[in-house]
């Protein structure tokens, strides 16, 4: 002891307290802490590992040997929060390098690792800001957790060929590193090793990789390319998150897990090929992707989850294959871009507003086997015109084609048991619904705001009355096909070259179609669509054949059978039409009654469907 006390009184004006108190230290933990100039060390007595700097140079380089013994491992926190430091010099023979050694500091510019360490700890360069030179040696194994989180000016890094594994948040807010190459030894790219690297602008990645970790590219905003090779197997949460330069991407067959908002908010992304190893789309894979025009989902896919597509404005269709079973609540919700989808026949679960305010929707096919028209499924979708609805449907849900206004007829199969409360809600322009069988229990009101609607019955069928959920009813009289009705009034054979849809056989301004709609004789121009001044009392229902009321006028009009007409009046030319009835013809001609003390006024009659 008296050495220490020698040391402590006796050379206290050549000795700083701070070295004393660490040498003191070292002396009573194992005897073996010494001060080397700057450093302080301890050794086994075949290695030596530096503790510590205490220095404030600007360039250090550290000592290759102590004392003819030599130096292999830098330990934990040895230049932590150095903020002097500006470059490091390590020398060949260190193996090992600790966890935190030069966190915090700030002002290091570069550092070369040599290729005799094989392992680094984790945080080795922690909010190294001013960092922007990093070489690390070929025989690392690993870039543990946080290697590079917090270094903004690393603009570029080569990855050694030995590295297996890139760690937790390795290149975390690496804001200006541009480009990146993994090698074929990795094999696992960790949770958020690139999140917030908004520089990065392209990526390769080897063919060792088998994971790509959650949130591993997450807000990478600048990265445009990237290859996904045929070993990965697994994409997983929030991956590719808001990565939103990102043009394309092919998933290969080799992958079978793809994590919730795997790429969510890729507002650039406009092509995405998935392949046949992925049986999932799950939650959030794709929403708010807007410039996506284009996915093919493939066969292996069984699910697609909630609010997988929600938002993808870019898509104009979808086909949702066979093997598809169910579909997530508003999985395709607001697609406004949206013009046609196609059901797959095995969709047995379908959740809420799967299509809701998909506002281009006109055509949409459901395949022959789903069990279900779900609860808001076309809810807001405007353009609809067209639904095949399968045999297979038993239940019409909830605001299933609410505020449809695009919709002006639909044709509900004999299986349908149940239509659900506000089922065709304010879709104001629908005046045709068409059920095949008998009269479904309809839960109230399924045609609320929908006030023009008549509902059409096959003859035979039961459960109908002169009304079905307070809308009026009509037998259903099927239409002859266009070829049909053209040989029948024989315009094949006086005009056949003239005989098309699109063609003015008799040049009065009609095209056929429009006359087959009317009922009028494409090959008479005389004949228009108009009242008639007698009854035809052979070409009259026996209801309207009965004896006029004192009150009442009559009118007749040229109709065909099946056809819906809507009857107007206005009280002056220039002024507003309204509606007096919407009636449905059941022979070829129709008598509408009207209030015979209106004699200043003017009827007409409006073609609907």
């Amino acid at each position: 002891m008296t050495i220490t006390k020698r040391i402590i009184v006796g050379n206290v004006s050549q000795w700083s307290l701070v070295s004393i108190l660490l040498l003191l230290s070292g002396m009573f933990t194992l005897g073996r802490a010494e001060l080397y100039g700057n450093f302080t060390y301890s050794t086994d007595g075949t290695s030596v590992t530096i503790t510590k700097y205490n220095g404030s140079e600007a360039n250090v380089t550290v000592p290759d040997n102590i004392r003819g013994t030599p130096v292999t491992t830098l330990g934990d926190y040895a230049f932590q929060k150095d903020t002097s430091l500006t470059s490091v010099i390590v020398p060949e023979g260190i193996v090992t390098i600790g966890n935190n050694v030069f966190d915090g500091c700030t002002s290091l510019k570069s550092i070369t690792i040599p290729n005799s360490v094989s392992g680094i700890g984790i945080q080795l360069f922690y909010g190294c800001t001013g960092l922007t030179n990093a070489i690390l040696g070929n025989s690392l194994t690993n870039i543990a957790n946080n290697t590079f989180d917090g270094c903004p000016g690393l603009t570029g890094i080569t990855i050694p060929s030995k590295v297996t594994t890139i760690g937790y948040q390795a290149f975390y807010n690496c804001s200006g590193l541009t480009n990146i190459t993994i090698p074929d030894s990795v094999t696992t790219i960790g949770n958020k090793a690139f999140l917030w690297c908004a520089s990065l602008t392209n990526v390769v990645i080897g063919n060792g990789v088998t994971t790509i970790g959650a949130n591993a590219f997450n807000s990478c905003r600048g990265l445009q390319g990237i290859t996904i090779p045929n070993n990965v197997t697994s994409i997983e949460y929030a991956a590719f998150f808001w990565c939103s330069g990102l043009r394309s991407i092919t998933i290969p067959d080799s992958v079978t897990n793809i994590g919730v908002q795997a790429f969510y908010n890729c507002t650039g992304l406009t092509n995405v090929t998935i392949g046949n190893g992925v049986t999932n789309i799950v939650d959030y894979t794709f929403e708010g992707c807007t410039g996506l025009t284009n996915i093919t989902i493939p066969d292996s896919v069984t699910s697609i989850g909630m609010y997988a597509f929600r938002g993808c404005i870019g898509l104009t269709s979808v086909t949702i294959p066979n093997s598809v079973t169910s579909i997530g609540a508003e999985a395709f919700i607001g697609c406004s871009g949206l013009k046609s989808v196609m059901i797959g026949k095995s969709v047995s679960s379908i959740g809420a507003h799967v299509f809701a305010t998909c506002t281009s929707l006109t055509n949409a096919i459901i395949g022959n086997g789903v069990p279900i028209v779900g609860y808001g499924m076309f809810n807001g979708c405007i353009e609809l015109k067209n639904v095949t609805i399968p045999d297979t449907v038993t239940t019409i849900g909830d605001l299933a084609f609410y505020n449809c206004t695009g919709l002006k007829s639909i044709i509900i199969p004999g299986s349908v048991t149940t239509l659900g409360s506000q089922a065709f809600y304010s879709c104001t322009n629908l005046t045709g619904v068409y059920f095949e069988g008998n009269a479904p229990v309809a839960i109230p009101d399924p045609f609320q705001g929908a006030t023009d609607v008549i509902v059409h019955y096959r003859e035979g069928t039961t459960g109908w009355g002169p009304t079905y959920s307070g809308r009026p009813t009509a037998i259903w009289i099927q239409q002859p096909t266009y070829q049909e009705w053209a040989m029948s009034v024989g315009l094949l054979d006086k005009y056949p070259n003239s005989s098309a849809e699109t063609d003015d056989a008799d040049q009065d301004g009609m095209t056929n179609l429009a006359e087959m709609q009317a009922g009028t004789d494409p090959t008479n121009p005389n004949s228009k669509l108009s009242f008639e001044n007698a009854p035809r009392p052979e070409d009259l229902i026996d209801a309207d054949k009965t004896a006029l009321g004192p009150t009442d006028h009559a009118l007749y009009l040229q109709t065909v059978p099946g056809k819906q007409y809507k009857i107007q009046s206005v009280t002056a030319l220039g002024g507003v039409w309204q509606t007096e009835v919407t009636v449905t013809a059941t022979t070829t001609q129709k008598r509408i009654l009207v209030y015979k003390g209106f004699t200043q006024g003017l009827y007409r009659a409006i073609l609907v469907q």
